[in-house]
Parts: structure tokens; sequence; C-alpha cells
């Protein structure tokens, strides 16, 4: 987006309250945000410590560790973003900032869409799940989500800068794709999901780890996708600039809403990994292991 829109006029009475509120209100948003990003860094900072470096790796948690990666991302490139935003004499860093957020942004969504489909073939094809399932397939998928998360966007970014515009901005097609193909995925997955967990006994050994990702996904459908929707009016219109005067608080808050969702998801894992008694909530190590760690279902068991 433009960095223009970030500045306001100063040029009698008016102007100077309207400058100094407007000011004050985007003061007030990059705080909230950098409040959240603290936090935020501080939680995904622990699960990313632990999964990568303390509890023993398996297929599954290995989208765990790639999502609390890319929520990393989003918190370390959003209060650069912001900063940088605040001077229009920086402009290419600030696309190369906002580059950055929409790459880490789709990482999370894709990496999402992958962990609800992965538990849907887990729970429907349980036997070729244990079986037949290639082993590094979780690995090869996570590089290839982030290998087009960054060069798709980079590219669409670079075209938007050269303005090689196809009907809209090229950065409009990425939300499309999100919008088209990963919208519709994970809600399929999630549906599936609460439909088996209903009326399958045999996932009771999943509860956990099934509730944690239905969870996750719930969350990001209500916080952080909307901005997904936004942006695609944004870069769909035919005068983005008009537009920008509308729906910029929808803009900010919609940012507000994506650092919250970073940050929520290691309070789910917490939350549900931890005993109502016995277990101390200081003992991380154990609360992500009774989440991520559990036996899958014997496919005998499933057997009608």
């Amino acid at each position: 987006m433009d960095t223009e829109h970030w500045h306001f006029t100063m040029d009698n009475g008016t102007g100077n309250n309207n400058s100094y509120c407007k000011s004050l209100e985007e003061a007030a948003f990059f705080s909230v945000i950098c409040v959240v990003c603290i936090f935020g860094v501080v939680g995904n900072g622990i699960v990313i410590w632990l999964l990568g470096f303390r509890i023993k790796r398996t297929p599954f948690t290995i989208y765990i560790l790639n999502l609390a990666v890319a929520d990393f991302g989003v918190f370390l490139s959003m209060p650069i973003r912001d900063t940088l935003e605040c001077n229009a004499s920086f402009e290419f860093p600030v696309f190369v900032a906002e580059s950055c957020l929409q790459s880490v942004y789709c990482a999370s969504l894709f990496l999402l869409t992958s962990i609800s489909i992965d538990r849907c073939v887990s729970v429907l094809f349980p036997l070729w799940y244990r079986c037949r399932r290639p082993e590094k397939l979780s690995t090869i998928l996570c590089a290839l989500i982030w290998l087009i998360s960054f060069l798709g966007n980079g590219i669409c970014t670079a075209l938007h800068l050269l303005e090689v515009f196809i009907n809209h901005s090229p950065i409009f097609y990425v939300f499309l794709v999100n919008a088209m193909i990963c919208l519709p995925l994970i809600m399929i997955s999630t549906l599936i999901l609460v439909i088996r967990i209903c009326f399958k006994p045999q996932l009771r050994q999943q509860r956990k780890l099934l509730m944690a990702i239905l969870l996750s996904l719930l969350f990001f459908l209500i916080l952080a996708f909307p901005l997904n929707v936004i942006c695609l009016v944004y870069f769909a219109s035919p005068d983005p600039d008009s537009v920008y005067l509308t729906i910029s608080h929808l803009l900010k808050y919609g940012a507000i809403c994506v650092s919250l969702n970073s940050f929520v998801n290691p309070l789910i894992y917490f939350f549900i990994g931890r005993r109502k008694r016995g277990l101390r909530r200081k003992n991380l190590k154990l609360i992500l292991q009774r989440v991520f760690s559990e036996k899958e279902i014997c496919a005998e068991k499933l057997e009608p």
C-alpha cells in the first residue's frame, strides 16, 4: 500500500487537530501491536525451542513447528513494516517489509490448510496414514510452502512496483488464491473433523490433538482470514486510493487481529495440554507432549 496514506496534512487549525488525533490513533495501534508482538515472540519462541530441540519430532509436529516459525515471522515483520511506514522517504523498504509480512501470512494459511488435511486423512484413512504415508512428506510440503509463499509474494510485489497489472494488481491474485483454494479446504476439513469427533468414540485418544487443531483453525477463520478479504476488496478496486480511505480502519484492526491470532496458538497448546490437577504450569515440555505426542489410533479399532 502506498505510504502516502499514512501521513496527514497540517495546513490549518482544523487540519492540525485532525492530524494530531490521527497521529495519536496511529501511535495507539502501533503500541497495541508491539505489546501483542512481544508476548507472541515469547510464546512462539518457547514452542519453537521445545518442538525444535527438546521434543522428538514427528511428521505432524513438523507442521506445528513451521506454523510457530510463521507466526514468529508475523511478529517480526509487522512492527518493522509499521515503523517504516511512518517515514514516506522509505517507500521501497516498506514494500519489502509488506512482502515479507504477506509471505509469512500466506505460509501460515497454507500450513493450517496442510494441517487440517493431514488430520482428515489420519482419521479417514488410518491404515494408509500409518503404513504408507511417505516419511518425509511433512518436511517436503513445509519446504514447498515456504518457497511458494516467499517466491510468489516476491514476484507479485516486484510486478506491482513495476506497475505490471493484468486487470488488477498482481498482489490481488495472491489473496484470491487464499480465498478460492485454502478457505474451502480448511472449512471442509474442519467440518469433517468435527463430525468424526462427534460420531467416532474411538477418537478419544486423539481428542486433545484434534481440539487444539480445531481451535487453531477456528481462531484463524475469525481473526486472521478477514484481513485476506479486506485486502482482496482493496486490490480488486479500480481506484484503490478512494477505497483505502473507506477501509483504512478495517486494515488496522485486521492487522491487530492477525497478530492476536499468531499469539493465541501457544495459548491453545498450553490450555489443551495441561492437566486440571497435578501437572505444573511451568512444565511446558510435558504440556506440549500431552498435546502432540498422543498415540495414533490402531487401524483395527476403526474398522466397522
